[in-house]
This record gives structure tokens, C-alpha cells and sequence, in this order.
């Protein structure tokens, strides 16, 4: 008896283990595949420039279609509103010069409860919270010949 609860358990936690490997490589396979796509990447040279002249935060999502959604803004320096559908894949907001580059626990909280990636492009630097609860830098922020670097 006491083995055919230890199988139960092993099967159990390898499924549970194999799930959540993923759903993890599902989420960095969108979130790199996001930032590689050239209609988000000049929506993003868009915000970028958007965020330098503006003390608000400014946002776009990234819909189900690969299709990014114009840029919108609450006029507020700590918060912006965007429509957002559970089909969505991403959503890039910008952390105004002079604040913190870090994704805010709202802004975790935001990538939990839609389930997708939360950019945060800030003037030197992208991160992103995730939908598991992490965040992490993306990488460096350039800004050159109208064209956005991120290494």
C-alpha cells in the first residue's frame, strides 16, 4: 500500500513539474518573440520618445494578432489605464524619467491577474514583471538614430 502512494505522489509531482516548465517556456518564448516583432518594436521607438517629453505614464498592449494598440495615457505620472483582453499577449508601459525603473508590486500584480508579460520601459533601462510573480531587467535602453537598443 505504501508504494502505490509514493507511485501517486511521484506521478502527481512530476506532472505538476511538468506543467509549470511549460507554462515558463511558453512565457519567455512570448516575451522574447514580443520584443522581436517590428510593428512592437517601432510602437516602442513611439513611447520611447513619447516618455521623454512627459512626465505621465503612457502605455500599449500587444493583442492577441501580434497587433500593438496606440498608445494611451491617464495623465498621470504614477498610473495609466489601457484596455486591455485576456487575449492579449503583452503590455509595455513607460516609468517616466526621474522615477523607479523597477516594476511596482502593481505592476506584478497587473501580470498576475492577466496572466501575461508587463513591460516597464524606463530612459536606460526595459524590465518586466511576469505573470508567475518575478521581474527582472530585459536588458540596457539606447536610444540611437531613432532606433531603440536593448542589450
Amino acid at each position: 500500500m505504501n508504494i502505490e502512494k509514493h507511485i501517486i505522489r511521484i506521478a502527481f509531482w512530476t506532472s505538476a513539474l511538468a506543467v509549470m516548465f511549460i507554462v515558463f517556456a511558453v512565457a519567455a518564448f512570448a516575451q522574447d518573440a514580443v520584443l522581436q516583432d517590428h510593428a512592437v518594436q517601432a510602437q516602442m521607438v513611439c513611447l520611447y520618445k513619447t516618455m521623454l517629453f512627459d512626465k505621465y505614464e503612457h502605455a500599449f498592449s500587444i493583442k492577441g494578432d501580434w497587433t500593438p494598440t496606440a498608445i494611451s495615457s491617464s495623465a498621470a505620472s504614477r498610473s495609466v489605464h489601457v484596455n486591455v483582453r485576456t487575449d492579449d499577449l503583452a503590455f509595455i508601459h513607460t516609468h517616466p524619467p526621474g522615477t523607479d525603473q523597477h516594476p511596482s508590486q502593481q505592476d506584478i500584480a497587473i501580470a498576475q491577474r492577466m496572466g501575461f508579460p508587463n513591460y516597464e520601459l524606463s530612459v536606460f533601462a526595459l524590465w518586466v514583471a511576469m505573470p508567475d510573480g518575478t521581474s527582472h531587467k530585459v536588458g540596457d535602453v539606447n536610444f540611437k538614430h531613432g532606433e531603440l537598443e536593448i542589450k
